[in-house]
């Protein structure tokens, strides 16, 4: 069995418009680039979920950006909503996460903690409401709004004056932050594929291993 090249930082990050190099990796873009092409060319997840009955759960979602200084993906979600659910019964997750422009696609499988008004953490807390803050007013509305899933009862109107922009996030909001550990790369134009699976160094440091696998 060979061994896996090993990165110290998430590498898959940067195969934005990567390059092939002599033995089948990529040469990465700069993170700040990749960083902008994430944010600028896709900005909806498909993260699917397994409910208790065992059946799967998908849906779009919007990326909230990484959580900085790492490469924690940031979802926003209603606290009332079915996923939370499902999370609780089975916290592991995995997004689809797929470029138009370039023909890529990312599959990337990991742990998600939800973080609701209800977390002891401090530190954590300070998050969800800078989370909160960066919203538009038209999103803070929706948590304002009936329990999703339910029976439609007639038209619920919100006024915008209602929500004061400075007071804390309201109890439906919900942070969700989902901790990768393995990462499934595809670039259909280059025919390239490659798996990214997470290892901690002897430091107690996140490392990547990487492995080119066919298509």
């Amino acid at each position: 069995m060979h061994c896996c090249p090993v990165i110290p930082k998430a590498e898959w990050k940067n195969q934005k418009d990567g390059q092939s190099n002599g033995d089948g990796a990529m040469e990465t873009a700069s993170p700040r680039r990749a960083a902008l092409q994430l944010q600028s060319q896709a900005l909806l997840l498909l993260p699917a979920t397994v409910g208790s009955n065992g059946r799967p759960a998908n849906r779009t979602v919007v990326f909230r950006g990484f959580q900085e200084g790492s490469d924690k993906i940031q979802i926003h979600t209603d606290s009332r909503s079915r996923k939370i659910e499902e999370l609780k019964h089975n916290p592991l997750a995995e997004i689809c996460w797929y470029f138009t422009d370039s023909w890529e696609q990312f599959r990337i499988s990991g742990i998600v903690e939800m973080i609701d008004h209800s977390n002891p953490d401090s530190l954590k807390l300070q998050q969800r409401e800078k989370a909160w803050h960066a919203c538009s007013v038209k999103s803070r509305l929706q948590y304002l709004g009936p329990t999703p899933g339910l029976p439609y009862i007639g038209e619920h109107l919100t006024d915008e004056n209602s929500l004061d922009s400075s007071t804390s996030p309201v109890d439906s909001f919900c942070l969700l932050i989902m901790d990768p550990d393995q990462v499934d790369y595809l670039n259909l134009k280059s025919n390239q594929r490659m798996t990214f699976t997470s290892t901690q160094s002897d430091s107690q440091e996140k490392c990547w291993a990487l492995e080119r696998i066919n298509p």
